[in-house]
């Protein structure tokens, strides 16, 4: 049995290039990923939605309405991307979360008519790890404002959540479901769970934050968001090796000008985007 995928757009918001960029110049960057007069880019919020057999997958739910301290900075611009699910919210089985920053969990709650919050898929499973569960309710400085509470809290007393007992050896791919496997890694924040997809035709690789765009694929192109960028350097050279080997389809979760791409191997053992396209191109 394969899984069936499609991408759900639930809107942009803005982010600053140099911190998407991390020590890479702007007279750089610039040339791949456009800026405003304020340094400020695009960038989308490309949520999976997954069937398989009886499963319904969400994997990642957007910003919702995340009352973050810095919300203002973001010039979001959101749509109710669950107008666009080919079934109910009541329908969906499991929320599959790569991390549990607000713009990758805050869609996953909403407010009832007495103004609490509330998980906005009822019948599902929400899906995190122990590793990422750990960090994100003892979070460092750099993180604590992608943390929040006022999420992480009601989504545990949903009774709806499943921690993850993820294996020692992080290095290798866990089966999660038959044909759909998490890739974990620890350069943007503690145990990221990215998810690798075997459908009918394609082998895909949805990225989370490891790879956010197309403009970052070139090694050295770290975000200034990860703890530990030298540790997302040696991630990224083991995806890669991984993409050429399967053939993969990168997805992005956050570009906001390619939803996939192919790679290619370059001169002087640099890896290369091949071709870039829309998900439906594979359907």
């Amino acid at each position: 049995m394969f899984p069936k995928i499609q991408l759900l757009h639930s809107g942009t918001f803005q982010l600053d290039g140099g911190a998407m960029f991390g020590m890479i110049p702007k007279s750089m960057w610039q040339k791949k990923y456009a800026a405003d007069e304020k340094n400020m880019c695009i960038w989308d919020l490309n949520l999976l939605y997954i069937e398989h057999g009886e499963r319904k997958i969400i994997v990642d739910t957007g910003m919702g309405d995340a009352d973050s301290p810095f919300m203002k900075h973001f010039n979001a611009e959101l749509k109710d991307w669950a107008d666009f699910l080919p079934v109910s919210c009541s329908e969906i089985t499991d929320v599959f979360l790569t991390h549990l920053h607000f713009d990758h969990l805050g869609g996953s709650l909403t407010k009832n008519d007495a103004g609490e919050t509330v998980t906005r898929f009822p019948n599902a499973t929400y899906w995190t790890n122990k590793r990422q569960w750990e960090w994100a309710m003892n979070p460092n400085q750099k993180e604590q404002a992608s943390f929040l509470p006022n999420l992480l809290n009601p989504l545990y007393n949903s009774g709806q959540l499943e921690i993850l007992e993820l294996p020692e050896d992080t290095t290798q791919l866990v089966e999660w479901l038959p044909n759909i496997h998490i890739r974990r890694s620890f350069g943007h924040t503690e145990d990221m769970m990215s998810l690798d997809i075997q459908t009918e035709k394609n082998y895909f690789i949805y990225t989370a934050d490891l790879l956010p765009s197309h403009a970052h694929i070139s090694l050295p192109w770290v975000m200034s968001f990860d703890v530990r960028p030298l540790v997302t350097l040696e991630e990224k050279k083991r995806l890669y090796k991984d993409v050429l080997e399967k053939d993969a389809v990168l997805i992005f979760e956050h570009d906001h000008y390619c939803e996939t791409a192919t790679l290619k191997s370059g001169a002087n053992g640099r890896v290369k985007m091949d071709k870039k396209a829309d998900l439906s191109f594979y359907f």
